[in-house]
């Protein structure tokens, strides 16, 4: 095998990232793992796996260096590298220390970050404020008039995102932890079944808003 089975993509740009896993899973047997439902003994079973059928498997990964309890360290890492199976992890973000380290591993260490948006007449942060204060008819209310204004649902939804995330890291008196960690779980599957055709991000983040106020 030439190539390093190990692909690292970090950075809020999650449409970035889902076009780049679409190039790698044509014709392959697909497996998307939540930091949470991952193992070691999973990890090193998927690293050893080879198809009855000869397709091959591609094992996507949310999260796990910053999120499971699984230790990415150099036999790990090695494990992964020297498998035919391709394993593709996602990171929210990554540190400069990161990155090094794990460039020696991998074929692709790569950043999707979107752009800083652009002020508008009506600022998205807002409803991150609405949302994190628990606002449920300032928040559903803003985000009706951004729609109306013209803003489409993805930056809402990342600014959503960037909320929850940084409620989990500094904490909430507004939410329970186990929220606002189904709340990051439910708008990543927003995000990429919106991108997919799968559902309308527009009413899915709408239904969203008013579910978890």
């Amino acid at each position: 095998k030439d190539l390093d089975m190990i692909h690292i993509l970090y950075g809020n740009d999650i449409k970035s990232k889902t076009l780049h896993i679409k190039k790698q899973i044509e014709n392959a047997s697909v497996v998307r793992i939540p930091a949470n439902h991952l193992s070691s003994e999973m990890l090193f079973s998927y690293s050893e796996q080879n198809s009855l059928f000869g397709d091959e498997f591609v094992i996507i990964l949310e999260n796990p260096i910053s999120e499971s309890e699984i230790v990415f360290d150099k036999e790990v890492l090695e494990r992964l590298k020297d498998s035919s199976t391709l394993f593709i992890i996602l990171e929210d973000d990554l540190l400069a220390d990161e990155v090094k380290k794990y460039k020696k591993y991998c074929e692709v260490v790569e950043k999707f970050e979107l752009e800083k948006m652009t002020k508008k007449e009506m600022n998205p942060f807002v409803i991150a404020n609405l949302f994190g204060s628990r606002d449920k008819i300032g928040a559903w209310s803003m985000y009706r008039k951004l729609v109306e204004k013209g803003e489409t649902a993805e930056p809402i939804a990342g600014m959503l995102f960037w909320k929850v995330k940084s409620m989990l890291v500094s904490g909430s008196d507004k939410f329970k932890d186990s929220e606002l960690k189904e709340q990051s779980s439910e708008l990543v599957d927003i995000y990429h079944k919106g991108h997919l055709g799968v559902l309308d991000m527009d009413i899915a983040l709408e239904q969203f808003i008013l579910k978890h106020l």
